[in-house]
Order: C-alpha cells, then sequence, then structure tokens
C-alpha cells in the first residue's frame, strides 16, 4: 500500500516539472519570434533616441547598432533537468510558431534535478557600438579594428560634412572611448584620429580632401599668417602659416624649431622679409607660436652704434673684442681674423640666440677719427660697449710701447741679436681656414707686430719698441737668457823640458804618486812618432816602472794627468830652487772665464818684420832703401773655450800657438827675421779639477860657449890661442798643463778666492823669509868686519 502511493507521489512530480520547462520553453520561443517580426530603421542625423538609445541600459535585441548584428539574449533555466518525453494529457497548449531559418537555438545541457523555484539567468554581453549619440547630445565613440573607409563613412553621417577620399588612404582604425565628447568636437577627435594614422584633411570649397599626411603639404592647403595662437583653426589639420619675425633672425628661429616639428612637417626661412614659413598641423602650430613669442622679443634688431675711444688704439681694440665676443664674425679688411673662440653667455632667456645672431656683429675700427663702428643688435651692443668702457683707459707708464729692460748677467749686444732675429721669423698656420686679410702674409707671426730691439752698451740695457701684449712675451725671453752662466776658472802652467830632463819626468812622477794607478799620465793622442806622454802613460797604466825613454820625440801629445795640483806645484818650486835649467817655468797665468766664452792667454812680443823692401838707384846718385814693417805677437799664445756640461765635465776648445824668431844670414833676406810656428787645435773632455797636459812642441837650439883669457883671447889672431869656442845642441820639449775650475754659484767663488789668497800668502810668506835671511847674512857680515876693523885699530 505504502510503495503504491509513493508511486503515485514520484509521478505526480514528474508531471509538474514537465508542465513548469514547456512553460518557459513557450515563452522563449514567443519573444524569439517577436524579435524576427520587428524590423529596423536608420536613424536621421540630429533626432534624438532615433537610431541609438539615451539610456546606458544594455541594449534590447530589438535596437542593434549600427554595423553590429544583434545577438540573441538566451535565458537558462537553472536548475535544468533531463528532458523527458512529455505526457500528451500534461502539454499545455502553445501557438504554433514558424522555425527561425537563421538561428537554432544550442542544446540546453543536462544536469540533475533541481527546484523549479531556482534558476539564473545570464545576460547577455554587451556589444561595441562604434557611434551612441545620448539626448544630451554627447557622443560615444568606439571602433574596433574598423577599416578606415567606414569610419569616414560614419563621420561624414554623424557631421554632414562631404568627403573625397584619396585612393592612398587604408588601413584600420581602433578607437576606445569610455567617455562620452560634444557633438561640436567630434570632428576634431576625427582629425585627431586620421593625424595619428598619417592622414590630413584638406579643405577644398564644399569638400574635404582626405590624403596621406606625406602629400599634404603638396596640396593646396589653407594658409594663415600671423603670430597670435588664438587665432590658428582648433584641432589637427594641416594648414600652412606665415609667422612674422620682429626682432630676431628667422633662420635663427628656425634652427631651433626644426626638431620640435612633425615627420611630414616643413619648415624654412625667407631672410628678405625675416618670415617663418611653416607648414604643419594647427595643433603643433599652436604650440610652436607660443615658442616663437618668447623668443622674439625686442634687442635682437640690427642697430650701427659708433663709440669713440680716448686711450686705446681702433684697430688694436676691435679685435680685442671679436676675439672675446665673436666666434665666427669676420672683422673689417686689416684686421687679423681672431684666433680665439671664447663668447660670452648672458643669463637672459634669449641669451640662447647668441652664438646664432651674432654672426652678424661687425666691428670697423676707423683710425681717422680713432672710433669704432658697431653693426649688431641691441644685446651685442651693450656687450661691446661694456668692454669699450673697461678697455679703453690710460695706459700705465709701464704698459707703453717703449720699454727698458736692464740686465744683470747677460750682454745687451749678444740678447739684442738674439730677439731681432725672433722678431723676424714666421710659421706656417697649420689648418687655418680662410683667406688672409689684405696686407698680412700667411702664417702665424711670432709678435702680433713689429717689434724693434735696441742694445744700450753704457748701461746694459735693451730699449725695446712693441706693443704691451708683444712685451710681455718678449720678457719672459728675456728671463730666461738674462741668467747667471758658470764660469771656469783655467789655470795653466807653460814650460819648457829638455829633453833630458823628459827622459826622467816619468820616472819622478811614477816614483813620487803614493797612490798607485790613480795618478799619473794618460796619452790621449799623438801626431808623428813616439809620444812622451803616450808612452809614460801607457807604462803607468800597465802598473810597470819607466826606465828610459826613447831618444827622440816629434810630434804632438796630449796627456790626461790626474795628479794634485800641490805635487805640480811643489815640483816645480824644487826644480827652480835647485836652479835647473832643464826644466824651465815660462809663465803660469790664471784666467776666469764664462761658460762658452773664449779666453786668451798671450805671452809674446811685439817683433817687427819686413814686409817691404824698396830700394832706389838714382843715376848718379846715393842708393837709398824704403823698408816697410809689419809688427807681429811673437811667443806663446793659449786660447781656450770651455764648455760646461751637466755632469760637471769640461770641454776645453784648445788653440796653441807658439812662435820663434829666428835671423836669415843667407841669400838676398839676409839680415831679415823669419817666423817660426809651431801650433795644434784640439778639443778635448777633462773632469772638473782635473790637469790636462799638451806636449809634443819640440824646439831644437843650437847655443855657442866661448872660453878665453881676458885680455889675451881679445887679441886678434894671436887671441885664438888664449880662447876656446864649443856647440852645445839641444832639444826642449814645450809641456802646457791645463787645470779648469767650475764656478758655479757665489760659494764656490768664495771658497776658489780664498784658496789661491792662501797659496799666495804661502807664496809671500817664503819670499819674505827668504828676504830676511838675506838680510841676516848681509848684517852679520857687516858686523864681522867692523868687529876685525875695530880690533886692529888700537894695534
Amino acid at each position: 500500500m505504502i510503495r503504491d502511493r509513493m508511486c503515485i507521489l514520484v509521478f505526480i512530480l514528474l508531471v509538474l516539472a514537465l508542465t513548469f520547462g514547456s512553460h518557459a520553453l513557450a515563452q522563449e520561443q514567443a519573444a524569439e519570434q517577436e524579435t524576427d517580426n520587428q524590423e529596423p530603421t536608420e536613424p536621421a542625423v540630429g533626432e534624438e533616441d532615433s537610431l541609438f538609445p539615451a539610456s546606458p541600459q544594455p541594449p534590447s535585441p530589438e535596437q542593434a547598432p549600427l554595423g553590429q548584428t544583434p545577438v540573441e539574449e538566451t535565458e537558462q533555466q537553472e536548475p535544468p533537468v533531463r528532458e523527458q518525453p512529455p505526457a500528451p494529457a500534461a502539454q499545455p497548449e502553445t501557438p504554433a510558431r514558424p522555425p527561425t531559418p537563421r538561428r537554432t537555438a544550442p542544446p540546453r545541457p543536462t544536469s540533475p534535478p533541481q527546484a523549479p523555484s531556482e534558476r539564473t539567468v545570464a545576460p547577455r554581453p554587451e556589444p561595441r557600438r562604434p557611434l551612441s549619440i545620448e539626448s544630451n547630445n554627447d557622443i560615444s565613440i568606439n571602433f574596433d579594428n574598423a577599416p578606415i573607409i567606414e569610419v569616414i563613412d560614419v563621420m561624414s553621417r554623424v557631421t554632414g560634412k562631404n568627403f573625397i577620399i584619396d585612393p592612398g588612404v587604408k588601413g584600420t582604425v581602433t578607437v576606445i572611448a569610455p567617455k562620452r565628447v560634444p557633438k561640436t568636437e567630434v570632428y576634431g577627435v576625427f582629425e585627431s584620429i586620421l593625424e595619428l594614422n598619417g592622414f590630413s584633411l584638406v579643405p577644398m570649397g564644399a569638400v574635404i580632401k582626405v590624403v596621406p599626411s606625406r602629400t599634404a603639404t603638396q596640396k593646396s592647403i589653407p594658409v594663415s599668417v600671423g603670430r597670435e595662437a588664438t587665432k590658428v583653426h582648433e584641432g589637427d589639420q594641416i594648414i600652412t602659416q606665415l609667422i612674422p619675425v620682429k626682432y630676431t633672425d628667422a633662420q635663427a628661429i628656425v634652427t631651433i624649431m626644426t626638431p620640435l616639428i612633425s615627420r611630414d612637417a616643413n619648415i624654412t626661412a625667407y631672410p628678405n622679409t625675416n618670415t617663418i614659413i611653416l607648414t604643419e598641423t594647427s595643433s603643433n602650430i599652436k604650440r610652436l607660436l607660443d615658442i616663437v613669442k618668447e623668443i622674439d622679443v625686442p634687442g635682437f634688431e640690427l642697430a650701427i652704434t659708433i663709440i669713440p675711444l680716448v686711450n686705446a688704439q681702433a684697430d688694436v681694440l676691435a679685435q680685442e673684442i671679436l676675439q672675446a665676443l665673436e666666434p665666427s664674425a669676420a672683422a673689417a679688411p686689416g684686421v687679423p681674423t681672431p684666433r680665439t673662440t671664447r663668447r660670452r653667455v648672458s643669463a637672459q632667456p634669449q641669451a640662447a640666440l647668441a652664438g646664432t645672431t651674432s654672426t652678424q656683429l661687425k666691428i670697423i675700427p676707423d683710425s681717422r677719427t680713432n672710433s669704432l663702428i658697431v653693426v649688431a643688435n641691441e644685446f651685442d651692443t651693450e656687450q661691446v660697449q661694456f668692454l669699450v668702457r673697461e678697455l679703453d683707459k690710460i695706459t700705465p707708464v709701464e704698459a707703453n710701447n717703449i720699454h727698458v729692460y736692464r740686465l744683470e748677467n747677460a750682454l745687451a749686444e749678444e740678447v739684442a741679436a738674439v730677439l731681432t732675429s725672433l722678431a723676424g721669423t714666421t710659421t706656417p698656420a697649420a689648418g687655418q681656414a680662410g683667406a688672409a686679410a689684405p696686407g698680412l702674409t700667411t702664417g702665424v707671426r711670432t709678435f702680433y707686430k713689429e717689434v724693434s730691439v735696441v742694445a744700450d752698451k753704457t748701461t746694459n740695457s735693451l730699449i725695446i719698441i712693441a706693443t704691451p701684449q708683444d712685451y710681455a712675451v718678449i720678457s719672459r725671453v728675456i728671463e730666461q737668457l738674462d741668467v747667471m752662466r758658470p764660469q771656469v776658472l783655467v789655470e795653466t802652467l807653460i814650460a819648457e823640458v829638455s829633453l833630458d830632463f823628459a827622459r826622467d819626468l816619468g820616472i819622478q812622477w811614477l816614483a813620487a804618486n803614493p797612490h798607485g794607478q790613480d795618478h799619473g799620465f794618460a796619452g790621449v793622442g799623438q801626431s808623428t812618432g813616439n809620444s812622451l806622454l803616450g808612452t809614460v802613460g801607457t807604462a803607468i797604466a800597465e802598473g810597470t816602472p819607466v826606465i828610459g825613454l826613447p831618444s827622440t820625440f816629434s810630434g804632438m801629445s796630449i796627456g790626461y794627468v790626474n795628479i794634485d795640483e800641490d805635487f805640480i806645484r811643489a815640483f816645480v818650486e824644487i826644480s827652480a830652487s835647485e836652479g835647473n835649467d832643464d826644466f824651465n817655468v815660462l809663465s803660469a797665468p790664471h784666467v776666469l772665464t764664462l761658460d762658452n766664452q773664449k779666453a786668451v792667454i798671450n805671452i809674446s812680443d811685439n817683433v817687427p818684420f819686413i814686409t817691404q823692401r824698396v830700394t832706389d838707384v838714382p843715376s848718379g846718385g846715393t842708393t837709398t832703401t824704403n823698408e816697410t814693417f809689419e809688427y807681429r805677437d811673437v811667443g806663446i799664445i793659449l786660447e781656450i773655450t770651455p764648455h760646461i756640461s751637466p755632469d760637471r765635465m769640461v770641454r776645453l776648445e784648445i788653440v796653441q800657438k807658439v812662435n820663434d824668431v829666428a835671423e836669415l844670414t843667407t841669400g838676398t833676406a839676409a839680415g831679415a827675421l823669419s817666423e817660426k810656428k809651431r801650433e795644434a787645435n784640439t778639443s778635448v773632455m777633462v773632469k772638473d779639477r782635473y790637469t790636462l797636459v799638451l806636449g809634443g812642441l819640440i824646439r831644437d837650439t843650437d847655443t855657442v860657449n866661448t872660453s878665453k883669457v881676458p885680455f889675451l883671447g881679445d887679441i886678434p889672431v894671436l887671441g885664438w890661442a888664449f880662447k876656446s869656442t864649443s856647440t852645445n845642441h839641444r832639444k826642449t820639449n814645450l809641456l802646457i798643463f791645463v787645470t779648469p775650475s767650475i764656478v758655479t754659484n757665489v760659494a764656490e767663488a768664495t771658497e776658489l778666492t780664498l784658496e789661491k789668497r792662501g797659496e799666495a800668502g804661502e807664496q809671500l810668506q817664503k819670499r819674505m823669509e827668504s828676504s830676511a835671511a838675506m838680510r841676516r847674512c848681509v848684517t852679520l857680515g857687516e858686523s864681522g868686519a867692523n868687529s876685525s876693523f875695530q880690533e886692529a885699530g888700537p894695534k
């Protein structure tokens, strides 16, 4: 019984479910039938709610937007149940509906049975409409990858304008605008859409051309004149704007604005009227006009100003001002091109154009009135006037064109010769652009103006005529030349040594050397034959004692002696005190000379030589002879030029001359004097305070000695019995010892002076002691004689 009741209850529930499902399906099919039977109408432009509803609610299936296919809204029965074939008795009566040919309802998914009251209806997605007009004339614009032709067609119907489309206008447009815009601004939005996609609108009477932007500038586009941004058409339409420039150079503004224009825009300057021609979109033209308004301000128009000068020279000041202000402007003929490119920059806003507008700056010097003619704008003129006020002042005395420079160390004649040669030199100008000014030579002069240097020997000063700029350069050169030069004290010892004594000379010096090989001769060269110094030097260098020397020497020899000066002095003194004639000291001069300055030691006699003899033999008269004489120096002449190196080595250029006089005894010139010369030129290196020896100048001397009995030997003929005559042949070698001592400062000079003063004092003391000893001997002798006389007196 209970089972039957349960089956009846389940059957009733199934019947109810099928009834409600069939009723919902019938309502849905009825709604679709009404949508198919309704025909949409095209709205007229300007009428509200004729095409698009003003309500922001989702569009109904009955109102589909232009260019879109309406999408049917579907309802899903929640929860869905599995479809069962309904019983015939339970089907409600529904009107018959013809089948819809355009779409079929998608099959409903099956789901577990749910209660009939629980169902959810999914809203249909809102389609994007390209254009919708609200009741307040606000328009919503949306295009999703729409062809550009369709966009132009929609805009034509909305704005009522006629468009001619260029064949090159192709592509698609996407616009997403969630906010609505007023209807009056739709056309401006349309221009911006085209401009972003590379197209432009060109008005042509009653129609508007739509062309690519790259060719729009070649079309007949509107032309406007003026510089007021408020009068420019709103939007992005291509137009040509003529912008008159009042104060600044138009080309300078074009240079600044070129990076700011669009890719397909065009800008140029017409210099004759100082106008800018700009073809650009109207929106960008408005922005550029605002920039021009800020740049083109008073103060940049050209004007002529005459500035008289009081103290400065017009041509010099013109060049200096151009060098300070103008990087590229050219001065008038006669003024050299400025070598600097420095430019003052002002803090004013318009100073950004200073580097370009200043190309019109011209400064013409008028030497006749000593004035400057300035052609420039107000900004540059003020800068020129400022520089003139600062530079056109009284020149100080030391800044005149005549200068006197007193030298302290150098000779005025030598420095003047160097500066004169320096002032006349020119060097080629590397990379100099442009032609030289008339009257100027190509190249870079050492000085700007002509420089004249005169030496005053009495005051050892230089008188220099130069501009202050050139004198500043010259004074720096003189400071480098007028320095204290090092000096060299050249001590020489000139002696004649007999050949016999020379054989023992090396042995004595070697025996007196307590330092082994550190002292002695070192031969550095010879001419012919054997060399005395070379032989001794070789023996000493090898460490072998010198027992004997060759008997014959000839030619010139130079030796380097590393011996103490005291040793040489003592040796000479001992030889002289013993009365040794084999070592004859001719002279020991000392001379102090400057570095690179020649020193001359002349020990000679001025001897007359017959240069011409004329004998006059008149007929029947007395024969007369006329002789012409020439005086010459005969003796020893030594010329030494020292050159000091940084390592205190001294290079000596030595010229040695030894002249002798002999009387001719035979020939037609009997009785005349003849000159025998011995000369040597050499250049050697010697260390500071080391001794250099020059030798090898050998001379043969014949001495005749006569011994006789007084009175008897003078008797003619018979006197030969009471006298005898002998001839002595002797060879002498002339040795010259040279010791250079470098003096670089006052301290070294003082030390050397004290040293030489001490030597002189020692010699004077020895002479005084010798004289006192002689006086004591004489006094003792006289005393002894007087004593004897006294003792003999009384007897």
